[in-house]
């Protein structure tokens, strides 16, 4: 006995583990494994998941908002050892 999901119920899957992955992102520490974090991010951005629009919808704004906070993290290590000269 096979189980179809048709077009519609894969889509739906994607998008459900698109949140799941989401949520993975953001619960790792802040400013901790950023190398993780990045390589895992990098990971999806390379996947077939990320080729369908909805589920970039949901993915985007989180790898973003990560990806900013990382430019700002080092943006202000930088700044802080410039201060020290």
């Amino acid at each position: 006995m096979g189980f179809n999901l048709g077009f519609k119920g894969l889509n739906i899957f994607a998008i459900c583990y698109s949140g799941l992955l989401t949520e993975l992102i953001n619960k790792l520490p802040p400013n901790r494994l950023m190398k993780q974090k990045m390589m895992t991010v990098n990971d999806i951005i390379h996947s077939k998941l990320f080729l369908y629009s909805d589920c970039r919808a949901v993915l985007l704004p989180v790898i973003t908002s990560h990806i900013k906070e990382l430019l700002e993290s080092r943006d202000e290590v930088i700044m802080h050892f410039s201060d020290m000269k």
